[in-house]
């Protein structure tokens, strides 16, 4: 049985951001729903909490990127806060943490953001 993926969008105290709050396994079938969130999001700073997914395929790598160059386009900001190990280990195979804004918890991404 395919876990449930959950995506939880929220408005932070700055204006023109939105802290989406991802849990779950994001994979090959759980990306559709990821990506439809994601790309629903308008605001010009979007920071993805991660901390409640515990396992990211290469779908889950792909898509990230796909909507990284998709928010460049729109003149928007993806970033990532609060990486477990497990993903992050994904993330630095696949070498994307180069290309994509991470921090250690959306705190510190709020602030490093401006």
């Amino acid at each position: 049985m395919t876990e449930r993926l959950k995506i939880v969008s929220e408005s932070t105290e700055r204006h023109g951001r939105r802290v989406v709050h991802v849990t779950g396994r994001v994979t090959l079938e759980t990306v559709p729903d990821f990506l439809k969130a994601l790309r629903a999001e308008t605001a010009s700073v979007v920071i993805l909490d991660l901390a409640g997914v515990p396992y990211m395929d290469s779908a889950g790598v792909g898509a990230l990127v796909q909507m990284h160059v998709a928010y460049q386009k729109n003149g928007q900001t993806l970033a990532m806060a609060a990486i477990n190990t497990r993903v992050d280990a994904v993330l630095d195979i696949a070498r994307v943490k180069k290309v994509l804004k991470s921090f250690p918890d959306v705190e510190t991404a709020e602030q490093s953001l401006g």
